[in-house]
Formats: structure tokens, C-alpha cells, sequence
């Protein structure tokens, strides 16, 4: 199939229907939250009719955690995003790329480091700020850093 696996639709189908139970579940009584916040976890899933996956969804991500942490319900530490719950979404979309043959959403070939990722691109040069080895970009190239 070029176009993505069309099991994806039922997949998708399903893990809505989940996770608006465990939204529920986890909103209480911010459930007016509910309309917001089930539109960014829907969109983080990527596309079912075009059966594609990128960037935007994966922001869609981060948003809904966001929201979550602006009602209380989250805490942001640092390992959030490198032990905890983004971290564990990324494995999970990484595995629907390859199960599903997901499509890269609005790929623009060579201008971007990923087709379907940006931020732990993102969230790794963040951990070089301030850092005594990596001074300058040029140090990627000595391997003593490496």
C-alpha cells in the first residue's frame, strides 16, 4: 500500500473512543476543559483519512499537555518530556508510523530533520544551553564531545 494502512482509521476510531472515557476520568470537575482538550488529543493521533502523522500532531501533543498543567493536573518537570508521558507518546506514534505505514503529514523532503518529528530535536538542543563542552555549533564535529 503507498498510501498507509487503512486499519489505521479503526484504530484511531477506537483510541477516541478511549481516551475521551480516560479524559473523563482524568478532568473530574474541570470537565467544561473537555471540548478543548479532546480536540488537541484527537489531532495528536495524526490524520484517519489521510492516514498520515507529523509535526502539527505532535504539537497538538504537547498542547494538551499544556492544558493539563494549566488546570492543575500536570506538573512540567524535565523528566516529563525524557522519561515520562512524551516520551512514551513518541514510542507509541513511532510504532504506528511502522505498523500503519503512516504517511508524513505536509513533508517538505530535506528541509526538515524528520518527517514526523521536531521536538525532541528541540527538546535535546535545549539540554546543550549553558553546557561547558558544546560551546559553539562547530563542536559537533570533534569527537572527544561526541
Amino acid at each position: 500500500m503507498r498510501f498507509g494502512n487503512k486499519a489505521f482509521q479503526t484504530w484511531y476510531e477506537r483510541a477516541i473512543e478511549i481516551s475521551r472515557k480516560y479524559l473523563r476520568l482524568i478532568l473530574g470537575a474541570s470537565q467544561g476543559a473537555e471540548v478543548e482538550l479532546i480536540g488537541y488529543l484527537q489531532e495528536s493521533f495524526g490524520n484517519s483519512s489521510r492516514i498520515d502523522y507529523g509535526t502539527g500532531h505532535e504539537l497538538n501533543f504537547l498542547m494538551f499537555l499544556l492544558c493539563l498543567k494549566e488546570l492543575g493536573l500536570l506538573d512540567m518537570p524535565l523528566d516529563l518530556v525524557l522519561r515520562g508521558v512524551f516520551y512514551k507518546y513518541i514510542g507509541l506514534m513511532r510504532k504506528l508510523q511502522l505498523t500503519y505505514m503512516l504517511e508524513p503529514a505536509g513533508s517538505h523532503g530535506v528541509w526538515g530533520i524528520d518527517d514526523y518529528h521536531f521536538l525532541p530535536f528541540l527538546f535535546g538542543a535545549a539540554e546543550l544551553i549553558n553546557s561547558d563542552e558544546v560551546k559553539t555549533p562547530n563542536a559537533i564535529h570533534d569527537y572527544a564531545i561526541l
